[in-house]
């Protein structure tokens, strides 16, 4: 399956590359796609059944790269599996295939090849990650996003200025989902500037369903001031969606936590009245425990990579 979509579901639907993390970037993602085969009754189609035969009979890295364009259906699932056969050896020649990516014509096959290889890359670890840092110039937008996401996966320090010039070029496009790639890398560099680029975000008007979970993540003292006005927003029935009001509420209880109750206390004096709601913003935070607001957010706080144990056990 391909990660991208190309209709943008307003407000209320992940981005692409949030689902890529959560789906496409996972460890075990060969033994998830078993689960989801030995699932199904469907059968393979003739191509599919054909591109399976093409790839498990390749006999070289070389080869598997190539046929990347095929990993559909079932062949993706051969496709994944012999491609992690070789290692760290892959790497060379899936990096000449990135860096040559923008010359295939067709954007979907492009991008279908590229999410294969972006996660072969991330599931080598760091020579993965540095090896994808070296390829993200030669990428397109689409490519990118998805390049910004595995490098804060695989939290490659060396990426930082790299993505932020990213996140400062795609800030400005209407479309909000080069945006979030962005921003999963720079929340998993751990930015310095990451909480004033979202509370900017916030205060110039940009809204995408990502945005309290983000602010949960790796929101600071610059979130609170927009994210108070828009629980002011939401609290006089003008909610953007159902819950939008307790999504804010639990993504500043987890600013609060990481502040400390009296200074998230003191900002939230600054920019709230009367002092009962600003009472009643720190109970939330106090009454909401690390793990409650884990599991609030729980598809942006789940670990990528699941414990070793838990994997194995799955086999």
């Amino acid at each position: 399956m391909s990660m991208k979509n190309e209709t943008e579901e307003a407000h209320t639907f992940p981005s692409p590359q949030t689902l890529y993390r959560i789906v496409g970037l996972r460890q075990d993602f060969d033994k998830t796609l078993q689960k989801v085969y030995h699932a199904t009754s469907a059968q393979p189609t003739p191509q599919e059944a054909a591109a399976f035969k093409r790839i498990v009979e390749a006999t070289s890295v070389v080869d598997i790269v190539r046929l990347a364009p095929l990993s559909l259906g079932v062949a993706q699932l051969a496709w994944t599996q012999r491609i992690n056969e070789f290692g760290e050896a892959a790497i060379p020649p899936i990096m000449r295939r990135l860096k040559s990516s923008q010359s295939m014509p067709d954007e979907d096959e492009r991008h279908l090849v590229v999410e294969r290889l972006i996660s072969a890359l991330k599931r080598m670890g760091q020579p993965g990650g540095q090896a994808l840092l070296e390829c993200f110039n030669n990428l397109d937008d689409y490519s990118q996003s998805l390049a910004a996401v595995t490098l804060g996966v695989l939290k490659v320090q060396a990426a930082a200025d790299v993505v932020w010039r990213y996140f400062q070029r795609v800030r400005k496009y209407p479309q909000s989902d080069s945006l979030v790639g962005a921003l999963w890398g720079l929340l998993g560099v751990q930015h310095p500037q990451v909480d004033e680029a979202m509370a900017e975000l916030m205060n110039g008007g940009r809204f995408f369903v990502e945005q309290y979970p983000f602010a949960a993540l790796g929101g600071g003292k610059a979130c609170i001031p927009p994210l108070t006005r828009r629980l002011g927003v939401a609290a006089q029935r003008k909610e953007r969606y159902e819950d939008e009001r307790d999504d804010i509420l639990l993504a500043l209880a987890a600013i609060g936590q990481r502040l400390g109750l009296d200074e998230y206390r003191a900002i939230l004096s600054e920019c709230v009245r009367p002092e009962q709601i600003v009472a009643s913003i720190v109970d939330v935070a106090v009454q909401s425990t690390p793990e409650r607001i884990a599991r609030y957010f729980q598809m942006y706080y789940a670990p990528v990579d699941p414990p070793e144990e838990t994997a194995d056990s799955g086999s």
